[in-house]
């Protein structure tokens, strides 16, 4: 997962999550932690194909990158081996705005 900053000397690509994303599923930008800053929400698809019971991508993730507002993220990953939606980032929402 990459990301572009148009700095002096051009196009400058920045990568997030240090490999690439297998059926990236969910990708979302608002401000979670309640910042003022951009952070991002992005998840891997753990299931595909209805021809195998078991996962594709039983290691499949869901990160957070928090935002500084500098260009600069901080990754977390939320969570291994699960299936996403974008209920997935409503419910994430849902819990930042209670705990706040």
């Amino acid at each position: 997962m990459h990301w572009q900053s148009d700095e002096f000397r051009g196009l400058v690509g920045h990568d997030l999550a240090g490999r690439d994303v297998i059926h990236g599923h969910t990708l979302e930008v608002g401000d979670i932690d309640g910042d003022g800053y951009l952070d991002i929400f992005a998840a891997e698809m753990a299931k595909w194909t209805e021809q195998r019971p078991d996962p594709d991508n039983p290691n499949a993730k869901a990160w957070i990158f928090y935002g500084d507002g500098s260009g600069n993220f901080r990754q977390t990953e939320l969570v291994t081996g699960n299936a996403f939606t974008k209920d997935v980032w409503l419910t994430l929402m849902a819990m930042v705005i209670s705990i706040s």
